[in-house]
């Protein structure tokens, strides 16, 4: 698990798609909230405030597109980018017309970047890093900070395991630790995640001369949204 061929083999099977990825509610379970609010919590959050007509995004492992379609609709250009030619399908199905001029479709290797230097505002990712092994999220990392643009922006959610060292940026949970959470907790299969922490991601940024802002596990005006599996959200900046 974790592998580019274990990744490859299993988001490229039409099985592992329910209603297109709108059916994984285990988040809004977890923090108790409707599936429907949650993810637009998400948007609102993490999403809205970086699109805009002047905006060129790219999103890393779009899937069957549950993010891509706020983003196609509110940027100038955006590429997705999938190890996953079935996802890419998908993708290219549901938006070659919607946008057509202005979105890209690419299956890549599972570790770089099919865009040029400088050329990019915004890289997103939700749902994908999750899956993805530390060496891997280090090479990622590398082109994300070739491919932004000066001040460029990244939003990536990824997995926090739990590793006993201290989160280099501020705490994970901000203004919302201690707050208690009225779900239901995760399921004991953590997910399927990788072996990757929040601490981890931090210093792979640092090492990728990327601006790492903050770390994000729950929001809300009442901390009342979250993640679970002890997910994280990292957004920064290429300085």
């Amino acid at each position: 698990m974790g592998s580019i061929r274990w990744n490859r083999l299993t988001w490229g099977s039409i099985d592992n798609w329910p209603d297109g990825g709108d059916r994984w509610d285990f988040h809004a379970t977890f923090c108790g909230q409707e599936y429907e609010a949650w993810k637009d919590s998400v948007v609102k959050e993490f999403l809205t405030p970086y699109l805009g007509p002047e905006v060129d995004a790219v999103e890393i492992g779009p899937g069957q597109g549950r993010w891509s379609e706020y983003m196609v609709a509110n940027t100038r250009t955006v590429a997705l980018v999938d190890l996953s030619a079935n996802c890419i399908d998908v993708c290219r199905r549901r938006f070659v017309d919607a946008h057509p001029s202005a979105v890209s479709f690419f299956v890549n290797d599972g570790v770089s970047l099919p865009v040029d230097d400088a050329s990019i505002d915004l890289v997103w990712s939700f749902g994908t890093f999750v899956h993805i092994e530390l060496p891997e999220i280090d090479r990622y990392l590398a082109e994300i900070h070739r491919a932004l643009r000066p001040g460029g922006r990244f939003v990536i959610h990824h997995a926090g395991r739990s590793t006993g060292r201290p989160v280099t940026v501020g705490q994970v949970d901000g203004g919302c630790r201690g707050r208690p959470i009225r779900g239901t907790g995760s399921s004991p299969d953590a997910g399927l995640r990788s072996e990757v922490s929040a601490s981890d991601f931090s210093k792979s940024t640092v090492d990728n001369d990327l601006v790492l802002e903050q770390q994000i596990r729950r929001w809300g005006s009442q901390c009342e949204f979250g993640l679970a599996f002890g997910d994280v959200i990292s957004t920064g900046t290429r300085g």
